[in-house]
């Protein structure tokens, strides 16, 4: 009995009265930042890939110490990082 009484006090309650979340008065500063984060790691991997294969391309015309093929590698690895590091930033800020 007091069970029946609770459950139908609740789910008036619930019916009547729905809760909507909104975000707090500084979320919208702090996705901005967020999107501002996100294009920062984008533009910083294709500036890393564009540079590592602009020196391997320079040392290979110059007959250099051919160091550059780390420095490819190492800013594929960065540029994949940077990438996953934007999705996530993108997906936690919609």
């Amino acid at each position: 009995m007091i069970a029946l009484m609770l459950h139908d006090h609740v789910s008036a309650w619930l019916a009547v009265d729905t809760l909507n979340p909104e975000n707090p008065p500084f979320a919208e500063r702090l996705y901005r930042i967020g999107r501002y984060c996100m294009w920062a790691f984008l533009g910083s991997a294709a500036l890393c890939v564009a540079y590592a294969g602009g020196r391997f391309g320079w040392e290979k015309w110059n007959g250099g110490a051919m160091e550059s093929p780390k420095q490819i590698v190492g800013a594929m690895i960065g540029a994949v990082f940077c990438v996953s590091a934007s999705q996530i930033i993108n997906a936690v800020t919609q």
